[in-house]
């Protein structure tokens, strides 16, 4: 690592510590240790709880000492985590964490600083110009780049200028070195806010980002500090969807469906797609704007916990709600025999043509074709999405155990050491040209009989 490296890193830690120290202000040192008590079952995860909850509360107690020792905390921690191949199950207890916190306002401090801390460590699994937005199928972190690259290398050069007469025109030089052409400050404190909320989504979401899910990362985002979003119309209370969800018939199709829209205001388009884990499921949704650009959510059906990135922010009310019951709507629609028995023109009307809809609606309802993919064309050398209409009577859903399982790999391929490791464990001594798979759940379709 060179020295411009390690000093951006050194400085990101700083701030990372700052931020943990602010969230912990207003918290007494007995609250903090109260609210931090969490157990599980899982050894790996108890093991983290202790480091974690000792930097917390050493933050609390001696932030200088913790301020000067979280650097080599985040290295070691990193280099525990990589050694022993264990990306995902990072991930796995970043949101064990954070559902244990979620629905807690008393705790919202600690779940704060836990945040700071695991986002701030994820950073050290890669190089510094990069965020992990998942995890593939041999436990290997997916990369994508940072949101505004070396916007805080800017900001940390132009630091030691603050204080100086002339710091407008040397902030504007700095900054335009590196890409940007700031002609304030508070231009940059909108892009730093875009920054803290999108580099948030991408941790949030990277649990539950895989080989088959990767297609649902969003890009070209959409920036929440900057660009206003108008919202349909609400039909139902998200508790009734929610409640609706509980009797869920269906499971989507492994491809996902797409809705396009008329009529939702800014929203045109949501991709949706089904991550079936070992005791739930969760829904992600992946939102595309008026403008092109896109955002990704997930609800987690166990928990009856939807996450988008306005969440945390000051907008969750004007926001993450009303964005939320859109999506369980919809979701409804797709998984329930949801019947819409009231206030008929605010209610989602399915069509198989938004363009020229073939039944009655009501002006300016909110009408939406849902779409399977099943494969994809090529046009003029760009890989095309073939879809077809989506109707989920065409389809009996079930959810299939699989045991672990040796697989024949394709020639030239070799086993991961994760999977070889795995394979031992087990009394499994892998052959040539085979690998190891975990036990899984599949979603198993079949066409209903005529």
């Amino acid at each position: 690592m060179n020295k411009t490296s390690e000093a951006l890193i050194a400085s990101r830690t700083k701030h990372s510590a700052r931020a943990v120290k602010e969230s912990l202000e207003n918290t007494d040192i007995d609250s903090v240790i109260n609210e931090l008590f969490i157990t599980s079952k899982d050894e790996l995860f108890s093991d983290l709880l202790k480091q974690y909850e000792k930097q917390i509360i050493l933050a609390k107690l001696d932030f200088v000492k913790f301020e000067k020792g979280l650097h080599d905390f985040f290295n070691k921690t990193s280099e525990y985590i990589i050694e022993n191949k264990l990306v995902e199950k990072f991930f796995e207890f970043s949101y064990f964490i954070y559902t244990s916190f979620f629905d807690k306002e008393s705790k919202e401090a600690v779940l704060i600083a836990y945040l700071d801390l695991l986002i701030e460590q994820a950073s050290y699994l890669g190089d510094h110009d990069k965020l992990i937005y998942g995890v593939n199928a041999d436990g290997q972190p997916m990369f994508t780049g940072e949101i505004y690259p070396s916007i805080d290398v800017a900001m940390n050069e132009f630091e030691k200028h603050m204080s100086d007469k002339n710091s407008i025109n040397i902030f504007k030089k700095i900054f335009k070195k590196y890409g940007y052409t700031f002609e304030s400050f508070g231009e940059f404190e909108a892009y730093s806010r875009n920054e803290q909320l999108l580099t948030n989504m991408v941790f949030q979401c990277a649990y539950f980002i895989d080989d088959t899910t990767k297609d649902m990362f969003p890009f070209p985002y959409f920036l929440p500090a900057t660009e206003m979003l108008r919202l349909p119309r609400e039909w139902k209370t998200t508790d009734f969807y929610t409640s609706q969800l509980d009797n869920r018939t269906n499971l989507l199709p492994p491809s996902g469906v797409v809705a396009t829209y008329i009529n939702a205001k800014d929203i045109i388009e949501v991709t949706f797609k089904e991550k079936i884990t070992e005791n739930r499921i969760i829904l992600l949704f992946k939102i595309k704007m008026f403008n092109g650009k896109y955002t990704l959510g997930f609800y987690d059906h166990k928990y009856k916990f939807c996450w988008t990135l306005w969440r945390e922010s000051n907008s969750k009310a004007f926001i993450h709600d009303k964005v939320e019951n859109f999506i369980l709507e919809n979701y409804c629609h797709l998984v329930t025999e949801m019947e819409i028995d009231r206030k008929k023109n605010l209610a989602i009307k399915e069509v198989d043509d938004i363009y020229k809809p073939n039944i009655f609606h009501f002006e300016y309802q909110v009408l939406v074709r849902y779409e399977q993919a099943i494969g994809a064309y090529i046009n003029k050398n760009i890989e095309c999405p073939k879809r077809r209409l989506f109707n989920k009577e065409d389809y009996k859903s079930e959810l299939r155990q699989f045991s672990h399982l040796i697989r024949k790999l394709p020639f030239g391929y070799m086993p991961s050491d994760e999977a070889i490791k795995r394979a031992k464990e087990l009394g499994y001594e892998l052959g040539s040209g085979e690998t190891f798979v975990r036990p899984f759940v599949k979603n198993i379709h079949k066409k209903n009989n005529p």
